[in-house]
């Protein structure tokens, strides 16, 4: 049981480990005692004794649930808005999941936004990140486990005639049936799927650069046959800028013009520098003036509150 009050569904037993167990039985008070005998026959020669336990309480319902993971793969790739096929099989199925979180096998994850109507389980989904094609996106919930309704009360346990009901093992082992086993459940081989040619080129466009060092660090199966030295041209940019070039007619034209639009915006921006700082002098002289007259005529009501006091302190001791 997990903190949040949700019973997984187990497929064995914990070894050494305590587990809930949730079956139909007559109701009893809670703490009370049981044990489990799988015997058949009343008078069996030898018994074992299943498991031991105490109830919990009475309940018609049941929290359980097992795991369930939902795939499907990108039907179409926008940005970040990604069209998924493959994880539903309908549209109502695909409305519930409305609000549900994805996380594809990069470690992206994401949030089912809307349920594509005559669609057949499309959805809409929205991604931290682009996704690629062969990427596959996962969707985990619960599913809840219902045990099932079977409860058989023997209300005389001292008739020698009793026989106990056969279980599935005895009776395909009589009947030589198979087990019955689901085509779902089977395990598959799994197969990487082939990438079509948009693919590559995507997968062409995501290469990552490396440097020469960084292409040496790389482990053995990684590395390049032959890595080259990478040619650089700080020896011709230094020799393009040691040559001397006699500039066109054409050329000095146009650098005399650039260098006099150049002055008169460096023109127009000093003065505009200066209409900024003369309107700025102006402000802090009116707000210093607002602020001197307000602390001379804060002083002159404190001197004439003070002087009503004295008066009023005065005319009191008169009388």
């Amino acid at each position: 049981e997990t903190p949040n009050g949700r019973v997984r569904y187990l497929k064995y037993t914990p070894q050494h480990m305590h587990c809930i167990a949730a079956f139909y039985a007559p109701v009893v008070p809670t703490n009370t005692g049981f044990i489990a005998i799988p015997v058949k026959e009343q008078r069996s020669p030898n018994f074992r004794v299943s498991c031991t336990g105490y109830t919990l309480g009475n309940d018609h319902a049941t929290n359980i649930v097992k795991k369930l993971k939902l795939t499907g793969t990108p039907h179409k790739i926008m940005k970040t808005t990604v069209f998924v096929r493959g994880m539903f099989n309908s549209d109502m199925e695909a409305t519930k999941f409305v609000g549900a979180k994805l996380k594809s096998v990069s470690g992206i994850r994401g949030i089912v936004k809307a349920a594509l109507k005559g669609k057949d389980g499309l959805i809409r989904a929205t991604f931290e990140d682009k996704l690629l094609p062969s990427d596959i996106v996962f969707c985990r919930a619960w599913k809840t486990v219902h045990p099932p309704k079977y409860c058989s009360m023997q209300r005389n346990l001292v008739d020698a005639n009793w026989m106990g009901m056969r279980n599935m093992r005895e009776l395909r082992w009589e009947h030589n049936a198979p087990l019955v086993t689901k085509g779902d459940s089977e395990y598959k081989e799994i197969k990487r799927r082939q990438r079509d040619d948009e693919d590559y080129a995507a997968a062409d466009a995501t290469k990552v650069l490396l440097s020469r060092n960084q292409k040496l660090q790389l482990p053995f199966n990684m590395k390049e046959e032959f890595i080259p030295l990478e040619r650089t041209t700080a020896l011709q940019q230094r020799l393009a800028g040691a040559v001397t070039v006699a500039p066109e007619p054409r050329d000095m034209r146009r650098t005399a013009l650039l260098d006099v639009f150049a002055s008169k915006a460096d023109a127009m921006l000093k003065k505009k520098a200066e209409a900024k700082k003369r309107t700025r002098l102006r402000h802090q002289r009116e707000s210093t003036a607002e602020e001197e007259e307000y602390l001379r005529q804060l002083k002159k009501a404190k001197k004439e509150t003070a002087r009503l006091r004295e008066f009023r302190s005065q005319h009191k001791t008169r009388k």
